[in-house]
C-alpha cells in the first residue's frame, strides 16, 4: 500500500496537477491515539488480551478498505488503535487512510507522533508528513521534510527519489528555480526517468538556459512511456520554443503533441498562436474555428477577429469586433475590444468613427493608453492642440514616461520647444532610456543648445557600432564650440569600426583639432590615418605638410607639399615647397619654386601673396640680386603695406645706390608700425644716407633718434665721427666720451677719443688717455705711434722717440716669428719716424766725375746754387725745436770743391767753406729758408752771405716691402742770393723713373733727369740746362732694431745732354755716402 500510494503521488506531481487543500492546519486533536509510551506500564499478557479484543475492528477495517469504504475503514482502525496503540503497521495504515481522505492536519499530527518513536520511525512516514504539510500550505516545513527524506541514504532508493522529486516539484511551484536546479543535480545519478528530465526542462527553461531546456525536454520525450507523458513533454518543449520566438520549431513540437492528443483544446490554441506568428493565417483560422465548434468562448472569437486583423481584412474585422462588443462582458474586455475597433477604423480611414470609438473606449475606462491613442488620432486629424490637452489629462491621471514623451512630440509640433523639453525631462525622470535621451538631444539641438544636446546623445550611445553616433555627438560639440569634447568623441569614433568615408572624415577632423590644440604629432598621425583610409586629395597632404613644418621636419614636409601639388597645382603649395627647400639649405631650388608660385600669385590670398613676395625678396637679397629683391618687396608693399618690408626695401635701394629712393621709402615708413630694433635700423639708415650726402647735421639728428631708443657705445662713436666730419671737434669729444663711458673696454672708442682730444686742442688729455691705452694694451703699436705724435705736439721729442721705441718693441713682440718683420706694414714707418726723431747729426760726402771736365749743373747733391764737383756736409738737428718733430730747425757746416780738369784731384783753389742755419716754416711741406756764411779758403773763392730758399716734392729712393717695382719721381728747387756780390742764382732739377729692388739692400732706379741752373749776373756763363737718361744704384746698409737702415751709398750714372748754355753732352758719375 505504501509503495502504491507513493507511486500515485509521484504521478500526480509529474503531471503538475496540484490537489487543493481540504483543511487548514490546526493543533493536533486530543482524540488522536495516545503515544506508545503512555501504556508502557502494561504487561505483555495484558497487551496480548487488548490486541485480541481489538482484532475484530482490525479485520473489519481491512474488509472495508477492500470494499472501498475508506471512511468506515478509518473509523474501525481508530477503534482498534484505541485498544492497541502499539501496532505500528496499523498506525501506518491509519496514516495513509487519513491522507487519502484529505485529512491533512490529522495526517501531519499522526506522522509526527509516529516519528517521535524510534521503533515506528520510517522514511514513508516522513514523506507523508511532508505531503500533508504541502497540502496545508506549510511550504517551508514540507521542503525541510522532503529534503531530509531525500538525504537519508539508509532509505530505499525509490523513497529517496520520490522525496527529492517532491522537493523539486514544490520548489518549481514556488518559483525557486535555482534551488530546484541544485536539487535536480543532487538526484541526477539516482533518477533517469521521464519525471526527472521533464522537471529539469522546466527549471532550465525558467532560468533561461535554452540549450539545457531543449536537451532536457528531448530526453523527457525519449524517456516517456505513456503517450500522455510524451504529449506533455512535447507541449512543454513547444511552449519553450514559442517563448523564444522559434516558431517553426514550436510548430513541429506542438503538432506532434496534437497528433497524440487531437482533442486537447490548449494544444490547438497554442498551434493557433504559432501559425499566426508564422503567417499561416488560413491554418490558424481553421484551428480556431475547430475550437469554437467544440468549446466556443469570447476569447476564441476574439482570436478569430485578430486573425482578420492580421490578414488586414479590415471590414470583416470591424464586423467581428462590433459583434463581440454586442455581447455582455466586463469593463476590461469591452475596453480592449473598443480600442482595437478604433484602430481598425483608423486602418479603414474612417477617422471620425475612430475618434468616436476612442472616446467611447475612454468613457468605458479612462486609461493613459486610451487617451494616448485618442491624442494620436486627433494629431493625425490636424488637431494637435486638442491632442496635447488630452495627453495633459492622461499625465494628470497617471504620469508615465511614454505620455510625457508623446506630449513632447506634440509641443514640438506646436513650436513650443521649451514645453517639449520640459516633458521629455519629466519622461526621463520616470524612465531613463536611450531613446528619450536621443529625442531630448534633438530638441536641444533644434533650440541651439548644442552642448546640452551632445550630453543627451552621450547617454543614448548604442552599444553596438557606436562610431557614427560618436561622430554625431562630435559635430554637436563642434557647433557649441567645445573643441576638447569634440575631439574626445572623435577619438572614440576612431577606435570603432567605421566605413571608409566615415573613417576619412573622422581622421581628418581629428587632425584638425589636434593641430588647433597644439598636439602636432597627434595631428600628423590622424591625417596619415585619413590617407591610409583613402583620403588622397591635395588638401590633406597640404595639412600634413603644414604640421611637419611646425616640427621642422623639412624633408617630410617637402614630400607632402609635392604630393599636394601633384594632385592640384597651387601657388600656395609651391610657396611652402620653397620654404622647405630653403630650410634644407637649397636656396636656389627654393627661389625656383617661388618664381613658379609668382606666376599665379593672383590666386593667393593677400596674406600669402605678401609672404611670397617677401620670401622672393629675401631669396634674391641672399643671392646678391638686390635689384630683383627690391622689385619683389615693392610688389609685396603693393599688395599690403608692411613697415618692416618697407624698411627692407629701403635698405636694398641703399645698397643699389638709389639713395634718394631709399631715403624717401625710409622716411615714409610709419614710425608706430616698427618695433624698437626696426626703428633703430631706420634711423641708422637715414643717418647713413645723409652722411653720404655730407648732410652731417641731419645725419647726426637721425642717429640721435636711434641712440635715444637704444643708447649704445657704437651709436655714440658714430655720432662722434659725424661731429668730426662736420668739423665740430668739441661735440665729437663729447660723443666719443659717451662711447667710452658706455663701453670702457673698447680700444677703438678710446683711441677715437684721444684723436678727438688732439684735434680739439686738448693735447694733454689726449696724452693721458693714450698713456692709459698703452698701459692697458701694451701690445698696441698704433697707440704708441699716436702717443708719440701727441708728445711731439707738446714739444717732447725725446719722450716721443722713447715711445716709438716702445711701439717698435710692441710691434716686434706681436709679429709671429714665422712671418718675419716684413709681415708688418707699420714697422718700417715706425722705424723711419724713430730714425727721424732720434737723429741729431747727419754727414754727407759726395763726389762727381765728368770725363771731359767743363761746366756743369751742380745738382741736388753737389752744392745746389753753388756749382761744385764734390763736398762734405755735417748737419745738426736740435731735438724738439719749436715743439716740432720734422727738423724744423737745422744747423750745418760744409766744405765744397771742384776737381781738376784731368781727373778727380781736388782743385784747392776752389775750396769753399760755409756755416748755415735753416728753418722749415711748414710742417707738412718740404720748404726751407735759411742763411749761410760762406768762408773763403781757396784762392778762387770768397767770403759772403748767402740767403737761401729750397723746395722739394716727391720722394727719395727708399725700400717698399713686398713690391717688385714702384714709380719714382722727385722735383727740387733751390734759390739763393749772395749778399756781397749781389748775385742771384736758381737751380731746378726733375727726375722720373722706376725703382727695382735688386736685393733686399740694393735698389736700382732707371730714370730721366732734367736740370736747369741760372745765375745773374753770370760773367762766367754758368747758366745752362741739360737732360738725359740715368740710373741710380743705391745701397742701404743693414739697419738696427729701431732704424730701417744704416748708412747709405748711392752711385748715380747719367748721360746729360746739353740743352742750353755753354758745353756739350757727356756722362756724369756721382757717388754719395750718407751716415
Amino acid at each position: 500500500m505504501q509503495s502504491g500510494l507513493l507511486g500515485g503521488a509521484a504521478v500526480a506531481l509529474v503531471m503538475a496537477a496540484p490537489v487543493p487543500a481540504a483543511e487548514v492546519s490546526a493543533p493536533c486533536p486530543t482524540a488522536a491515539p495516545v503515544a506508545r509510551s503512555a501504556a508502557g506500564e502494561e504487561s505483555w499478557l495484558q497487551r496480548q488480551i487488548v490486541r485480541f479484543r481489538g482484532y475484530p475492528h482490525l479485520d473489519r477495517a481491512y474488509r472495508l478498505m477492500k470494499q472501498g469504504k475508506a471512511q468506515d475503514a478509518t473509523d474501525e482502525l481508530a477503534s482498534y488503535l484505541r485498544r492497541d496503540p502499539y501496532d505500528v503497521a496499523a498506525r501506518q495504515t491509519y496514516l495513509i487512510l487519513l491522507y487519502e481522505q484529505g485529512r491533512y492536519a490529522e495526517t501531519a499530527c499522526e506522522a509526527t507522533s509516529l516519528l517521535k518513536d524510534e521503533s515506528s520511525w520510517s522514511e514513508s512516514v516522513l514523506v507523508y508528513r511532508a505531503l500533508a504539510e504541502q497540502r496545508l500550505g506549510e511550504t517551508a516545513r514540507a521542503l525541510m521534510d522532503f529534503r531530509d527524506a531525500a538525504a537519508n541514504v539508509s532509505a530505499p532508493r525509490a523513497e529517496r527519489v520520490f522525496a527529492a522529486n517532491s522537493e523539486i516539484e514544490l520548489l518549481i511551484r514556488n518559483g525557486n528555480f535555482a534551488e530546484a536546479q541544485k536539487a535536480l543535480q543532487g538526484i541526477a545519478r539516482e533518477a533517469d526517468d521521464f519525471a526527472f528530465y521533464y522537471r529539469k526542462g522546466i527549471v532550465a527553461d525558467a532560468l533561461g538556459h535554452d540549450v539545457d531546456a531543449q536537451s532536457a525536454y528531448q530526453a523527457a520525450i525519449n524517456k516517456a512511456i505513456k503517450d500522455s507523458d510524451r504529449a506533455t513533454a512535447l507541449a512543454a518543449a513547444g511552449q519553450a520554443a514559442m517563448r523564444r520566438s522559434r516558431w517553426t520549431e514550436a510548430g513541429g513540437l506542438l503538432r506532434a503533441a496534437h497528433e497524440i492528443e487531437p482533442h486537447n483544446i490548449d494544444l490547438i490554441r497554442a498551434l493557433v498562436a504559432v501559425d499566426r506568428n508564422l503567417g499561416k493565417y488560413d491554418e490558424a483560422e481553421k484551428l480556431i474555428r475547430a475550437v469554437l465548434a467544440v468549446a466556443p468562448s469570447m476569447r476564441d472569437r476574439e482570436v478569430l477577429a485578430e486573425l482578420s486583423v492580421s490578414r488586414k481584412e479590415w471590414v470583416r474585422a470591424a464586423e467581428q469586433y462590433t459583434a463581440l462588443l454586442e455581447e455582455p462582458g466586463g469593463v476590461e474586455d469591452r475596453y480592449r475590444l473598443t480600442m482595437t475597433l478604433a484602430q481598425i477604423y483608423q486602418q479603414l480611414g474612417r477617422h471620425l468613427d475612430a475618434e468616436a470609438t476612442l472616446r467611447k473606449a475612454v468613457s468605458i475606462k479612462m486609461t493613459p493608453e486610451g487617451l494616448g491613442t485618442l491624442a494620436t488620432q486627433l494629431d493625425m486629424d490636424g488637431r494637435t492642440s486638442e491632442a496635447a490637452q488630452i495627453l495633459e489629462t492622461s499625465v494628470a491621471l497617471k504620469p508615465s514616461a511614454q505620455v510625457h514623451a508623446q506630449l513632447s512630440v506634440l509641443y514640438e509640433k506646436l513650436g513650443k520647444r521649451a514645453a517639449a523639453i520640459t516633458h521629455l525631462k519629466d519622461a526621463l525622470r520616470m524612465a531613463d532610456t536611450p531613446t528619450l535621451h536621443e529625442r531630448l538631444g534633438y530638441l536641444y539641438a533644434g533650440n541651439g543648445s548644442y552642448a546640452s544636446a551632445a550630453r543627451e546623445f552621450e547617454q543614448a550611445t548604442p552599444r553596438r557600432r557606436p562610431g557614427l553616433w560618436h561622430i554625431h555627438i562630435a559635430e554637436l560639440y563642434a557647433k557649441g564650440g567645445d573643441r576638447s569634447s569634440e575631439l574626445a568623441h572623435l577619438d572614440l569614433a576612431a577606435a570603432e569600426p567605421l566605413e571608409p568615408a566615415s573613417r576619412r572624415y573622422v581622421e581628418r577632423q581629428r587632425g584638425f583639432l589636434y593641430s588647433q590644440l597644439g598636439n602636432t604629432e597627434q595631428s600628423i598621425a590622424a591625417w596619415r590615418a585619413a590617407v591610409a583610409a583613402g583620403l588622397d586629395d591635395s588638401a590633406i597632404h597640404q595639412d600634413l605638410g603644414f604640421a611637419l613644418l611646425q616640427l621642422q621636419r623639412w624633408d617630410a614636409a617637402r614630400a607632402e607639399f609635392l604630393r599636394s601639388n601633384e594632385r592640384e597645382r597651387s601657388p600656395r603649395t609651391l610657396y611652402y615647397i620653397a620654404q622647405c627647400y630653403r630650410k634644407l639649405g637649397q636656396p636656389d631650388i627654393a627661389i625656383n619654386y617661388l618664381k613658379l608660385a609668382e606666376r599665379d600669385a593672383q590666386r593667393l590670398d593677400p596674406s600669402t601673396r605678401t609672404a611670397l613676395y617677401d620670401e622672393l625678396g629675401f631669396g634674391y637679397s641672399a643671392d646678391g640680386k638686390e635689384l630683383e629683391a627690391a622689385a619683389a618687396w615693392r610688389n609685396s608693399l603693393g599688395v599690403r603695406y608692411d613697415a618692416p618690408i618697407a624698411l627692407k626695401l629701403a635698405l636694398a635701394e641703399r645698397r643699389l645706390g638709389h639713395t634718394d629712393e631709399a631715403e624717401t621709402t625710409a622716411r615714409a615708413i610709419p614710425y608706430a608700425e616698427l618695433t624698437v630694433p626696426q626703428r633703430i635700423m631706420r634711423a641708422e639708415l637715414i643717418a647713413e644716407m645723409l652722411e653720404g650726402k655730407r648732410q652731417f647735421s641731419g645725419a647726426r639728428a637721425a642717429l640721435m633718434d636711434a641712440d635715444e631708443l637704444q643708447p649704445t657705445a657704437e651709436h655714440a662713436h658714430r655720432l662722434g665721427l659725424l661731429s668730426q666730419r662736420a668739423g665740430n671737434d668739441s661735440q665729437a669729444v663729447d660723443d666719443y666720451e659717451k662711447a667710452v663711458a658706455r663701453e670702457p673696454d673698447n680700444l677703438l672708442y678710446a683711441e677715437s677719443l684721444a684723436y678727438a682730444y688732439r684735434r680739439a686742442g686738448r693735447t694733454r688729455d689726449a696724452e693721458k688717455l693714450l698713456r692709459r691705452i698703452v698701459a692697458r694694451y701694451p701690445d698696441r703699436a698704433a697707440a704708441y705711434r699716436e702717443l708719440a705724435y701727441t708728445q711731439l705736439s707738446l714739444g717732447r721729442q725725446n719722450d716721443a722717440a722713447t715711445t716709438l721705441r716702445q711701439g717698435i718693441d710692441a710691434q716686434l713682440a706681436t709679429t709671429p716669428p714665422s712671418e718675419g718683420e716684413r709681415a708688418s706694414e707699420a714697422l718700417p714707418a715706425m722705424r723711419a719716424e724713430y730714425q727721424t726723431l732720434a737723429r741729431r747729426f747727419v754727414t754727407t760726402v759726395y763726389e762727381s766725375y765728368r770725363p771731359n771736365g767743363g761746366p756743369a749743373v751742380g745738382g741736388t747733391l753737389n752744392g745746389g746754387v753753388i756749382p761744385s764737383a764734390g763736398g762734405a756736409e755735417l748737419s745738426y738737428f736740435p731735438a724738439g725745436a719749436f715743439s716740432r718733430s720734422d727738423a724744423a730747425l737745422q744747423f750745418g757746416a760744409r766744405l765744397l770743391w771742384t776737381n781738376s780738369a784731368s781727373g778727380l784731384a781736388i782743385d784747392h783753389r776752389s775750396l769753399q767753406a760755409g756755416l748755415s742755419v735753416r728753418y722749415k716754416p711748414l710742417a707738412q711741406t718740404n720748404f726751407f729758408v735759411g742763411a749761410e756764411r760762406l768762408v773763403k779758403i781757396g784762392a778762387d773763392t770768397g767770403s759772403d752771405w748767402l740767403l737761401r730758399g729750397s723746395f722739394g716734392l716727391g720722394n727719395e729712393v727708399e725700400r717698399q716691402a713686398d713690391r717688385t717695382h714702384w714709380n719714382y719721381w722727385q722735383f727740387y728747387a733751390d734759390a739763393g742770393y749772395f749778399v756781397s756780390s749781389r748775385t742771384e742764382a736758381t737751380y731746378l732739377e726733375f727726375r722720373r723713373g722706376v725703382t727695382l729692388p735688386a736685393t733686399a739692400n740694393l735698389l736700382i732706379t732707371p730714370h730721366v733727369v732734367l736740370a736747369y741752373r741760372q745765375q745773374s749776373p753770370d760773367p762766367t756763363r754758368t747758366s745752362i740746362s741739360e737732360g738725359g737718361p740715368g740710373v741710380s744704384f743705391k745701397y742701404l746698409s743693414r739697419g738696427s732694431r729701431y732704424e730701417p737702415h744704416g748708412p747709405t751709398f748711392d752711385a748715380l750714372l747719367q748721360y746729360r745732354e746739353r740743352l742750353s748754355g755753354r758745353g756739350h753732352g757727356e756722362w756724369v758719375l756721382t757717388c754719395v755716402a750718407r751716415f
